[in-house]
């Protein structure tokens, strides 16, 4: 998907082959075997490690809105932690690579900042939705030389 994701997980690399002198003694081509196998459930774990890191983010941010007294910011992001089984891939891609540029973190920690202030999103999607767009405007304002 990402390299700062492939980097972190260590996901997305190619299955080791077995050396000619430890083979079993029946042929098979394991590189096909192999591919044919792992592409569903490689596909699989790393939309699954990025919907938990999704997760962790939001619960780490509870945590530290809990310890700061915001309560309220806490309970939303709890709540968009359980949402993470229900974001659909596209935006799965579009958080990992949100994640791939970690040159800037700080639309991130302001959108995080902002839960339960001024924002209070119904689930973890309408959340990365808003952090790309952040990140875009980011983008944008910096090439336009704002």
């Amino acid at each position: 998907m990402v390299r700062w994701f492939f980097r972190v997980t260590g996901a997305g690399s190619t299955p080791a082959t077995v050396p000619p002198h430890q083979s079993p003694s029946v042929a098979i081509d394991r590189p096909k075997e192999l591919a044919r196998a792992a592409v569903p459930k490689t596909v699989d774990r790393d939309q699954a490690k990025i919907r938990e890191l999704l997760r962790l983010e939001f619960e780490c941010a509870a945590d530290f809105s809990l310890s700061r007294g915001n309560v309220t910011a806490a309970k939303i992001l709890r709540q968009l932690a359980k949402t993470t089984r229900d974001v659909e891939v596209s935006v799965l891609h579009a958080y990992a690579q949100l994640l791939d540029d970690i040159s800037d973190p700080a639309p991130s920690s302001d959108e995080l900042r902002q839960i339960g202030v001024d924002w209070f999103p119904r689930n973890a999607a309408e959340y990365v939705e808003r952090l790309a767009s952040a990140r875009e405007d980011a983008r944008a304002s910096t090439r336009n030389g704002d």
